[in-house]
């Protein structure tokens, strides 16, 4: 082997050796109790004592702490707080009103074109389409909001304004996403061109980027909680709950923790309800890890549990399906099934009260063997309600049982106040290809998040759907709100 292969065989392997450290530094941490005591740490611990230990002062009544409060005995009626009481404090200012922003499309329009590869930039593709198909943020990027007081030179929030103008006014072909590439290295500095990159990992580094956009002019200063009300954590961001139980004197404790997306397991996880009830599963801390309880001055037995406290507009899992342990990076497959429509209420901190319904509107799956190989692509709902497979320069309509069949990676779900709760029916109009490449509208029942086998009504969901495309030919139905248009197909099928 000459010297210039070795070079390109060192490059190769120093490549591979940057990229599993870096994923394995972003990994999350969870401790295990250890099956038997230290018995040298505790002999340690004996035959020493430390020598700077500083007595905590006690903190006055108004506390500074800023996302964590503690809940007195439930039993003590006089000092125990009402339900809702304890909770996240508010931000000192609010930089965006969440009020402002549109959930469902302002318009609708045609799919866009795909995006060309400039090599192993699928990853970038991929992500960017599903960016580009969230409705309220491709609301907001068109309204030229941003754009027109932003002084930046390099502005994530910028270059994908220019890209999804462009990418939603123009229909078929395909185009170079050029805004976001040109400025790829000062706006995710870790990513190459042409390097083979985790979509993941290149989401949360770009949503980063466009916080810090969104921060741009605003003192540095700022508290934690005021920066957790731009555009972006208005959008992506919620707030999950770490609850610490005593055992013992039933004392609790809560810490909040900002998230912009979730992260859930897919082993011994058949569905993405499975994982997410996982991931709220009590712990039990005891042993050495037993929970230094305030109240009772000692070391005792606790539950710890992590719940959904503060929902986000759009909601970002992504399915865990690469083992960055090992040089390889070797991937889980398996299907993890998720539905289109999700109710994230039994995962909450409150787990009784109304649905808090999510449908899903885009997909990104990862077609390969291990995390430093294989080949991105997405499927993306449209806002003219059609599902499209985005497979780089490739558009292709697609049906929804194909969307719900594949081995996603990242799931995209948005708060739908409008679907109605799991006992009552909802109508959903589906756009499904014939072979004359005529689009279809067809009737699906549903009952909560799965569809109910409607087979033998299929007579009557067709003549529904006809009487509705007869109508809407004759010119006596046109501008009818999508809602009140389900609502006369339910009707007709009844």
């Amino acid at each position: 082997m000459d010297g210039g292969s070795l070079l390109v065989d060192s490059e190769d392997f120093e490549s591979h050796v940057t990229y599993s450290y870096k994923q394995l530094l972003l990994q999350r941490i969870d401790f295990v109790p250890a099956s038997s005591p230290d018995k040298y740490l505790e002999e340690l611990k004996a035959k020493y004592k430390p020598l700077n230990v500083v007595k905590q002062k006690k903190k006055k009544a108004k506390s500074t702490k800023m996302l964590s409060t503690t809940k007195p005995d439930e039993t003590d009626s006089a000092a125990a707080p009402k339900d809702g009481e304890t909770s996240i404090l508010s931000p000192k200012v609010i930089l965006f009103n969440k009020e402002h922003l549109m959930i469902s499309w302002n318009s609708v329009r045609g799919v866009g074109p795909g995006l060309v590869n400039l090599g192993n930039t699928c990853f970038l593709n991929s992500v960017v389409q599903c960016l580009t198909y969230t409705p309220p943020l491709a609301n907001y990027l068109l309204s030229g909001q941003h754009k027109e007081k932003c002084q930046l030179s390099a502005c994530a929030l910028c270059q994908l304004q220019d890209h999804v103008s462009r990418a939603l006014s123009a229909s078929g072909g395909s185009i170079r996403p050029a805004p976001i590439i040109q400025h790829l290295k000062v706006l995710t500095k870790p990513f190459r061109i042409g390097r083979q990159e985790d979509a993941h990992e290149f989401l949360r580094y770009y949503v980063d980027s466009m916080q810090k956009s969104c921060l741009k002019g605003y003192p540095s200063k700022l508290d934690s909680l005021s920066k957790s009300t731009t555009l972006v954590h208005q959008l992506f961001g919620g707030y999950f709950r770490s609850q610490v139980k005593c055992l013992t004197c039933r004392n609790t404790s809560d810490t909040y923790d900002p998230l912009l997306d979730i992260s859930v397991e897919t082993k011994n996880c058949p569905t993405l309800g499975k994982a997410l009830k996982k991931i709220t599963k009590p712990d039990i801390l005891d042993g050495d890890n037993k929970y230094s309880c305030p109240k009772c001055k000692t070391m005792t037995e606790a539950h710890k549990k992590f719940t959904l406290h503060s929902l986000p507009t759009v909601l970002t899992v992504q399915l865990k399906r690469f083992n960055y342990n090992n040089y390889y990076g070797t991937k889980i497959s398996k299907h993890v099934s998720y539905p289109e429509y999700i109710d994230l209420r039994p995962f909450m901190s409150e787990p009784q009260g109304p649905g808090e319904w999510y449908h899903l509107y885009a997909v990104l799956v990862h077609s390969g063997v291990s995390c430093h190989s294989g080949h991105y692509y997405c499927f993306v709902l449209a806002s003219n309600g059609a599902w499209y497979c985005m497979n780089d320069t490739h558009v292709s309509q697609v049906r929804l049982d194909t969307v719900l069949s594949q081995e996603a990676y990242l799931l995209f779900y948005i708060k739908d106040t409008n679907y109605r709760s799991a006992t009552s029916y909802t109508c959903t109009m589906v756009t499904e290809p014939t072979d004359s490449g005529q689009e279809v509208k067809t009737a699906s029942n549903r009952t909560g998040s799965s569809a109910v086998d409607a087979s033998s009504d299929a007579s009557r969901i067709s003549a529904a759907a006809n009487e509705v495309k007869t109508i809407n030919n004759t010119n006596k139905l046109k501008r009818i709100p999508k809602c009140e248009l389900l609502e006369l197909l339910f009707v007709l099928y009844l």
